[in-house]
């Protein structure tokens, strides 16, 4: 059976982190609007489907990108679930995850999709 993980990196994404918590783990950025989301979310959902992440000062997008998929990797490959994750949904972001990476972490296809892109391994 797949699993699914979501990455959203858009700081606008607000309430559409409540659906998409209900198909899968979310990773989010934090912001004023998505924190609030987050909340609501969380009162309704199991609290371990949604995880905050801080973008550092500074951070450029590609970092944070990269530092996010390999806290997703951790937490969800195969060193910390029976199961683990085979695919990532990336949304709110115009980069790629290099090809470092990806190899690095096993995905063999990167495709894109609206507003992101979608990394199976």
């Amino acid at each position: 059976m797949p699993v699914s993980v979501a990455l959203v990196l858009d700081s606008a994404f607000g309430d559409r982190v409540a659906a998409l918590a209900q198909q899968m783990s979310v990773w989010v950025v934090s912001s004023p609007v998505n924190d609030q989301a987050v909340r609501l979310a969380r009162t309704n959902l199991d609290e371990g489907r949604i995880t905050t992440l801080h973008q550092r000062s500074g951070e450029a997008p590609v970092n944070l990108l990269g530092r996010a998929v390999y806290a997703i990797d951790e937490h969800h490959g195969e060193m910390s679930q029976a199961v683990e994750y085979d695919t990532l949904w990336v949304y709110g972001t115009t980069e790629k995850l290099s090809q470092e990476i990806a190899a690095e972490l096993g995905f063999k296809s990167i495709t894109a999709i609206a507003d992101g892109f979608k990394a199976e391994k």
